[in-house]
Formats: C-alpha cells, structure tokens, sequence
C-alpha cells in the first residue's frame, strides 16, 4: 500500500540525518559487503505518477552506479548459483499494476536498459478503461488524494508489452485482500490460485512470481504461504532483507521506496538501514509460516 506524502516526508528526515552523518554510508559498505557473500537486494515503488517521473528518474540513476540490475532472467540465473555479481544486485518491482507503471517506471528502465517486475491484482487490471470500477476498487486502499490519472490500471495489452519488452510480471492476488489466518480458504484460494490463472490467460505466459499484499503480519498465514509454494516459483515479501544462493526463493524480501523520496531515503533501502529496521518482524513472519 502507498505511503502518504506526510510519512515520505518524515522518513525522508530521518534518512537525511543518516547520510550526512556517515551513518547510511558507513552501513552500506558493512551490509553489502562481499564478506556476506553475492547477495540480491529489492525494493518495490506503488504508483509512480508522471509528477514524480524525475525523482525515480535520479533513483534509477542512483542503483545504475551502484548495482548489478538483477532482471526476471538474472534472477533464474542467480538463484541457481550460475550468476556472479561484482557489485551487489538489485530488483526493482512495482506494485498494484497501475498504468503509471507502464507508462512512467517502465519507460526510465527501457532508457538505461534496466528490467523491473511488475505485479498486479488480476481483477484491478480487468477495470482498464472503466473509471468507475477502478475507483471502487482501490478505494479505502490510496492514503493520499492522488488525482484520478494516479491509480487508473494498465491494461492486459500494457502487461503483455511488458513481457514482450523483457520485464517480469507477477500476480499481486486477485482484488488485493489481505491473506491473513481469519481469510476463509475458499478467498485465499482466489486471489493466491485463481488470479494466477487469470493473468496468465490475458497474458499467455506463464506467471511464476507472486507478491504479497500489504507489510504487516497481519496480512500473512502459513495457509496461504503453503498455496504460494505449491503454485508459484517465487514469493515476494517485505521484510528488506537481501537474498542469497540457498535463501527460501518464497520470502523474497524487498525495501518500500515510493518514487517521490529523496536519494538519501532510497540510499537507505539499498544500503541495509531498511534490512536492520525490518529483522525483527522478518523472525516474526518466519515463525509464523513454520509454526502454524
């Protein structure tokens, strides 16, 4: 879910006192270190409005010096221990399908030959062209009054040219429901299931990547964590922490970056500060999937 411009702003703050304190750098040479071995990091961005197209501009510049784009490819490769990085990796993947993604994310990626993932809600998708249903659909879930344009959806057409253009897509559920262990079986069999198969109906390719909706540890359960292994080959998650050869390919962690923070807020996504903040709910979550 997007964060507000106030929360940015506050985090933005905090990661700016960081920096200029050597703090940020100072982690990021200890974090990403090759003593820990070839690692993978991730952030995930929501909306990415054309308003905000030059802030993810100097984002993307920012991980083009510093980091080895790690692409839908890359990851198969990496995984299987085929794949060494130099410099650390990094994924950039994009939440809740909307068309800003295609038409501002994906289109500074394509400029400097990067590739990204995409995930999105099946049924978010199916409201391309119809505001209506569009509206209804994210309402309650936007915590800032973006303009209409903002969280308008891509279409099927705009997916499958991602694809055909080399960047991952991914199933995000069907209508963006939280998976946590009061859902019944039957929804969490919908949204994890059934919307795989949607997307890949619309798009005609396989889609072996599922995201998670929401942060909180609230919105997960071992129930659905056991469909998400029995029916995709990765699992996205949002805990910060890097992957590595032999890390569970079903808790991928990723850093939340919005496109309108600062360098210095990014810098800490990608430099540990994100992965020590986190670690403490990342335990949580692997209790809470082994132990159910």
């Amino acid at each position: 879910m997007p964060v507000t411009k106030h929360e940015v702003q506050w985090r933005d703050i905090v990661a700016g006192l960081l920096q200029v304190t050597g703090v940020t750098g100072g982690m990021g040479l200890m974090m990403n270190s090759h003593l820990r071995g070839g690692l993978v990091r991730a952030v995930n961005y929501h909306a990415t409005a054309e308003a905000d197209r030059e802030s993810l501009r100097s984002h993307i510049r920012y991980y083009q010096r510093g980091f080895a784009n790690v692409g839908p490819a890359d990851l198969k490769a990496f995984v299987a221990g085929g794949m060494s990085l130099e410099r650390p990796g990094l994924m950039i993947t994009f939440d809740d399908g909307f068309r800003n993604n295609y038409a501002v994310a994906a289109e500074l990626l394509d400029e400097v030959g990067m590739k990204g993932f995409f995930f999105v809600p099946s049924g978010f998708i199916e409201c391309a062209g119809n505001r209506a249903a569009a509206r209804q659909f994210v309402d309650g879930q936007l915590l800032e009054p973006w303009r209409e344009s903002d969280f308008m959806p891509m279409s099927w057409d705009e997916t499958r040219d991602l694809v055909r253009r080399g960047h991952g897509l991914g199933c995000h559920t069907m209508s963006h429901q939280a998976l946590g262990r009061g859902q019944k079986p039957e929804t969490l069999y919908q949204e994890i299931v059934e919307a795989k198969v949607a997307i890949e109906h619309a798009v005609g390719t396989a889609i072996e990547a599922f995201c998670w909706p929401f942060g909180s540890l609230s919105s997960y359960s071992k129930v659905a964590f056991d469909l998400v292994r029995q029916h995709y080959k990765y699992g996205f998650t949002t805990f910060g922490a890097p992957l590595r050869v032999g890390d569970s390919l079903y808790a991928i962690d990723r850093s939340p970056v919005e496109a309108s923070a600062g360098l210095s807020r990014v810098r800490c996504a990608v430099e540990g500060i994100t992965e020590l903040w986190l670690a403490r709910r990342r335990r949580r979550f692997e209790a809470l999937v082994r132990a159910e």
